[in-house]
């Protein structure tokens, strides 16, 4: 079976977004690229049924908290792990939920290994939220058996 997940890269800064692209293109990561403020249409734009946004990378914001954006993205997409470039941490209120669904905080100034680190954990975590389990119950001679399917 193929990945067919993607990046979500949300940063307000044209041009820190763009090189974020390029890194993770050349480590063939599919991206959907956008702002805080066009996020949803990005990717209401760019993903078609068969493929799922698997990391949001969240980096400078202009205009909306963090834990607002995480919301809303969560909302939108349980699943959904989190990797938090800069400084900006997430208060004590936001639920514990959502902060187990960010799988890194980098610095702005990324190097290759944190980025590939934080992608793999990210996938993992994905993956392991993306699990696909089947109950199955069948007849015997004694009455039904039932059992899991992953």
């Amino acid at each position: 079976m193929v990945d067919e997940s993607k990046v979500l890269v949300i940063e307000d800064d044209a041009r820190y977004r763009h090189d974020l692209e390029t890194v993770l293109a050349f480590l063939g990561e599919d991206t959907v690229p956008a702002s805080s403020s066009n996020w949803s249409e990005q990717v209401e734009k760019n993903i078609k049924a068969s493929s799922k946004i698997a990391v949001a990378i969240i980096g400078s914001l202009d205009s909306i908290k963090l834990e607002n954006l995480l919301s809303e993205i969560h909302e939108s997409e349980a699943c959904i792990s989190f990797v938090i470039l800069g400084r900006e941490r997430i208060s004590n209120s936001v639920s514990s939920q959502l902060t187990s669904s960010i799988t890194a905080f980098l610095d702005r100034n990324l190097s290759y290994q944190s980025l590939l680190d934080a992608l793999h954990k990210s996938k993992l975590f994905y993956n392991h939220h993306n699990l696909s389990l089947i109950h199955i119950s069948e007849p015997t001679r004694l009455g039904m058996i039932s059992y899991a399917v992953f």
